[in-house]
């Protein structure tokens, strides 16, 4: 069992191994299932290390998703700040999606945001992150209205916020429980119902932003 931390330096320490072994139970874990006592033994410390940093267990998975959001957050702006002004639209959503690629975690977590987490969050932790998403949100919004010429003001909000709940839909659609997948799986007549997410999240958004071109620009995008 890890000694008490005393510097900044070693209290940051410890919120990165709470996060770590989060992150691990929550790979191959039911959110549900998983307790903040397995958290911290798993990460070597007493129960209540964890609760010096944080109020509860949605507490820590809000901060592991913070921390993804952030790093999005920065691959989109690298991303949508090489585009070219005039981007096709259809490849504008290409480049988006990629930034979705090898994001499990964040695609996971994001899934459960407002039907788990905020479920038993602290006022306080919940209005430091709507703080949080509504800054990124705005500077990812500004990069991509300087970048892409036919996008107006205010669309760059319009483009994220339509973006975010195409994640939360295609998300649910194409990541089915294991009974749902395994009926889909065996059932020839339900392979319809068979979504790739990244497939679909760029069709859709394609869509949306060839709708946006079309309209403040009047050419169609055939």
């Amino acid at each position: 069992m890890r000694t008490r931390a005393i510097t900044e330096s070693q209290k940051n320490e410890r919120i990165k191994a709470i996060l770590t072994s989060a992150e691990k139970l929550f790979l191959y874990r039911n959110f549900n299932s998983i307790t903040v006592q397995e958290i911290a033994a798993d990460a070597g410390l007493a129960k209540g290390s964890v609760y010096s940093y944080f109020t509860t267990k949605e507490s820590v998975y809000l901060a592991l998703l913070e921390r993804e959001f952030a790093d999005w957050f920065k691959s989109f702006n690298e991303a949508v700040s090489g585009a070219e002004a005039g981007t096709d639209p259809r490849f504008l959503s290409d480049i988006i999606t990629k930034t979705f690629s090898g994001r499990e975690l964040f695609l996971s977590l994001t899934a459960i945001l407002h039907t788990l987490l905020e479920e038993n969050l602290p006022g306080d932790d919940i209005f430091k992150f709507k703080l949080f998403l509504i800054s990124g949100i705005a500077g990812s919004s500004e990069i991509l209205e300087s970048r892409i010429s036919y996008l107006t003001a205010g669309e760059g909000r319009k483009v994220l916020v339509t973006l975010y709940a195409l994640i939360l839909g295609v998300r649910q659609i194409s990541a089915p429980s294991a009974a749902a997948l395994k009926v889909i799986s065996e059932t020839p007549e339900l392979h319809p119902l068979k979504f790739d997410f990244m497939d679909e999240l760029r069709d859709s958004l394609g869509l949306f932003l060839t709708g946006i071109y079309y309209k403040n620009t009047g050419k169609d995008k055939k």
